[in-house]
């Protein structure tokens, strides 16, 4: 098996009938860094991406930035302030991003907000949003809150935010059944959840990828933030076409898009 390499961050080797896809994934992350090395941006470190897997190129594949004072790295306060040939920049994002790619893959269409279709509406849509992220990167439904769950959230009961979400989401009752066989074999013992996490993350790093593809084909600068992308301003559109038909070529669902940082 070829090691990995730098460019994809990741400490393990792939199976070999990944081996042209990794070599794919190399040459795409190289296109990308010489694409962004034509733009100047300002406000931060000069953007260099790597991705992130785990034992699989279905698992994880996040991009991140190397560096300093990267993209990645600045508060979202800061990022007002970067700009991309000297435009300002905004944050084209996937809605609810890991749960519309739980609902696409469980054969379900993503509501409106996802995070308060049916009983869920009766929530705290704050609440409702961190209980269901924390039980899909666990691949179970919480009994508690995370050590890091904000105050305002911790003070909604969280029996009601579990009652309410397995009444709107059933299959959210044991999410881990959605795994594929194959991709079960690979969580270590006890980390089934875990896996299912970085499963559904591989969806959502691939629809970045094939977003960051197709604007790249348009001339466009885009840089990656997990389930967004920063671009100047004058590109807010085609940014949220890019991520809608990713997604929709990988998925079979049309996704919501949130804007932030547009122009008032």
């Amino acid at each position: 098996m070829p090691a990995a390499e730098s460019e994809l961050r990741t400490p393990c080797e792939f199976p070999p009938e990944q081996h042209e896809q990794v070599t794919f994934t190399r040459q795409q992350i190289e296109c990308f860094n010489a694409h962004l090395a034509s733009f100047e941006v300002t406000g931060c470190v000069p953007p260099v991406l790597r991705r992130r897997f785990f034992a699989d190129l279905r698992l994880g594949g996040r991009f991140v930035a190397v560096g300093g004072e990267t993209f990645h790295s600045r508060r979202k306060e800061a990022r007002q302030f970067m700009r991309i040939d000297g435009q300002p920049v905004a944050e084209v994002a996937l809605s609810a991003a890991l749960l519309s790619v739980f609902l696409s893959v469980a054969g379900r269409p993503i509501p409106f907000d996802p995070y308060q279709a049916g009983a869920l509406a009766q929530q705290p849509r704050e609440a409702a949003k961190a209980f269901l992220n924390q039980s899909l990167n666990s691949g179970r439904p919480m009994r508690q809150w995370a050590r890091d769950t904000d105050d305002a959230v911790r003070r909604v009961a969280l029996r009601d935010a579990r009652s309410a979400a397995l009444s709107a989401y059933p299959m959210l009752g044991e999410p881990i059944a959605l795994l594929p066989d194959d991709i079960r074999q690979l969580a270590p013992i006890g980390r089934e959840g875990w896996v299912l996490g970085q499963w559904l993350t591989g969806f959502e790093s691939t629809v970045m990828a094939g977003t960051l593809e197709a604007l790249m084909t348009q001339g466009v600068a885009a840089l990656p933030l997990h389930d967004a992308v920063l671009v100047p301003q004058c590109h807010i559109d085609a940014a949220a076409r890019a991520l809608i038909s990713s997604f929709e070529s990988l998925l079979g669902e049309t996704p919501r898009i949130k804007v932030k940082g547009m122009p008032q």
